[in-house]
């Protein structure tokens, strides 16, 4: 089983930071940001992709982030797209997503369907865990965030059918507790909070926009993931039959695959199944986009790892990285630049005999002649007292 240590300490730090902040003040503010993965507000947020992003990290795949379809994409074995918009997408983008399937065998594209907002749970949880003083602050803060919610859905159609898939959303909320399928087996549904608010299904009355259905490219549809009555697709596939592991995987929302859902242990299976799903790739790409959809540019762009300085971005650093470079320019103005008058260092004098006799002693020890030193210190002696000098003849000197 894949060390789950990181996405631990991530919420715990997350945790620690919400309640140290005043949790149930007037103003409580949580990262919100979805379908991201990089800096502060989208790791940090509850419905982000970071905590995902390092599930396939520590499955080793090499984890990079995108905001536009660029070339630097095509090196990619699977990309994982969650937008924050309720349309489909457009046809130039599924030409796309679609030519680099294609492109090369053993790719997969993980589409999330937006349908979700992890902060709606968080609230709802939080709100069953407060004391109840604090209860009234966390149910108004659920109720703010479900109005956000119904607001941005209430603009979509509450049906529409597209090349991919087909999506009703005028149907009640359902928390599935039995569910079916392949990726149910060893799955404790009882113990998952998975969230339907729409049904999606293969495409049924879909009227061609000069590009073929998706069933046609790929007509080995499966649902990997159901409710048990098979009422309700969670997860289908669709894959070639004369292109090994090419797929495209579909999924109806983010709640137990976002970093709020993925605290769940079951969750956490689900998201290992997904995973193993993607067969032996070897780099995953996050497409981050907004409302406003993908933009498909020509040259090589909005890919994590360019200058190698993105890591300043991540929590905790991002956080600590201003102070950090405040103590560095503090550290370097105290340590390199001169201040004030500048100081006369004394002067060193060649006439110090000391020096003399403490330069002439390193030249007799360089000679490793014990008798030689001892020679010429006697002829020094005799000479300072007048005396007859006498010199050693025929004895050369021994070297170790």
């Amino acid at each position: 089983m894949m060390s789950m240590v990181s996405y631990i300490w991530l919420w715990l730090l997350i945790g620690l930071s919400i309640f140290a902040g005043g949790c149930f003040s007037n103003e409580v503010k949580i990262p919100t940001a979805y379908g991201a993965r990089n800096g502060y507000q989208k790791t940090g947020s509850v419905n982000g992709t970071h905590v995902l992003g390092e599930l396939f990290r520590q499955a080793g795949y090499t984890v990079r982030s995108a905001t536009k379809l660029s070339p630097r994409i095509q090196e990619s074995d699977v990309i994982v797209w969650a937008p924050d918009s309720f349309q489909a997408p457009t046809k130039e983008v599924r030409s796309y997503l679609e030519d680099w399937l294609q492109a090369q065998q053993g790719r997969t594209l993980i589409y999330v369907d937006r349908d979700f907002d992890a902060a709606i749970e968080y609230w709802n949880s939080m709100e069953t865990q407060a004391s109840p003083e604090d209860q009234l602050a966390a149910r108004r803060e659920k109720g703010r965030a479900m109005h956000d919610f119904d607001r941005i859905s209430a603009e979509t159609s509450d049906k529409f059918d597209s090349a991919w898939y087909s999506v009703q959303r005028d149907v009640p909320l359902r928390r599935p507790k039995q569910l079916a399928g392949p990726w149910a087996e060893a799955i404790d549904a009882d113990k998952t909070e998975i969230v339907l608010r729409s049904r999606i299904s293969l495409p049924t009355d879909w009227e061609s926009d000069d590009l073929p259905n998706l069933s046609e490219k790929f007509p080995n549809d499966e649902v990997l993931l159901s409710t048990a009555d098979a009422d309700d697709p969670i997860v289908i596939r669709y894959a070639e039959f004369d292109t090994q592991g090419t797929q495209i995987i579909l999924i109806s929302n983010g709640s137990f695959l976002l970093n709020q859902p993925l605290v769940n242990h079951e969750h956490r299976k689900l998201a290992a199944k997904l995973i193993e799903e993607c067969g032996y790739g070897e780099t995953v790409t996050f497409l981050e986009t907004g409302e406003s959809g993908v933009e498909i540019v020509a040259t090589s762009d909005g890919v994590e790892g360019r200058s190698g300085w993105e890591w300043l971005t991540v929590w905790p650093i991002s956080i600590l990285g201003l102070h950090i470079g405040i103590l560095l320019i503090v550290f370097c103005f105290a340590s390199f630049p001169i201040f004030g008058r500048p100081k006369h260092l004394p002067e060193v004098r060649c006439s110090d005999f000391q020096k003399h006799i403490g330069a002439l002693g390193e030249l007799l020890e360089a000679t490793d002649d014990y008798d030689y030193a001892q020679l010429r210190v006697r002829q020094y002696q005799q000479i300072a007292r007048g005396e007859t000098v006498y010199r050693r003849v025929g004895r050369a000197r021994v070297k170790p």
